[in-house]
């Protein structure tokens, strides 16, 4: 009986988020606006495929969700401990400034384990949201262009454009993590 309550309860809270989704991703992007840059952003940005070294990156800030936190080199399966308070870039991924994808995630929760839930309010973030990377001698800048919720083994949202893009991956909904919520931003 309470594992019925509880696939209804997540059912509605997954179609509340989507349809919160498709509302915000009708219509063009919000215009630029003035924004609190982080402060480790200095000078202008590197432009996507510049002669510059391509350096992992090492540190994610999303302005809008008061997020500022380093960022580590992971596979696809981590470790205990590997993911705490960090954000992991999946090390066969791009790294920023380069072709391809730049692949990154962390966790929603993680109250049992503690290892922290740097994307616990990343459902919240919305189109037109800068990001900025950092690597150790350059910063980027990239715009939310898509946000999407799929499920746990649907990788085709993975799936190469052959542009540079930034993908943010957390699980979805909270405490069932049957879903993953994708943001996908291009460079700005």
């Amino acid at each position: 009986m309470s594992l019925g309550i509880a696939y209804y309860a997540y059912a509605a809270v997954a179609q509340s988020h989507l349809s919160r989704l498709d509302k915000e991703q009708s219509g063009p992007l919000p215009p630029l606006s003035s924004e609190v840059l982080p402060s480790w952003v200095e000078g202008p940005s590197v432009p996507v495929n510049s002669l510059s070294a391509f350096p992992p990156p090492t540190r994610l800030a999303i302005p809008s969700l008061d997020i500022d936190a380093p960022v580590v080199e992971v596979d696809i399966e981590w470790q205990k401990g590997e993911l705490t308070w960090t954000v992991g870039h999946y090390r066969n991924s791009a790294n920023p400034g380069q072709l391809g994808d730049v692949i990154m995630y962390g966790h929603k929760s993680s109250y049992i384990r503690g290892e922290g839930s740097i994307f616990r309010n990343l459902y919240k973030i919305g189109l037109g949201d800068p990001i900025y990377v950092a690597t150790t001698n350059n910063w980027y800048r990239y715009r939310v262009d898509k946000v999407e919720i799929a499920d746990k083994n649907d990788v085709s949202v993975l799936t190469p454009i052959g542009q540079p893009r930034l993908i943010l991956i957390t699980c979805e909904p909270d405490f069932v993590y049957s879903h993953r919520l994708v943001v996908k931003a291009g460079p700005d």
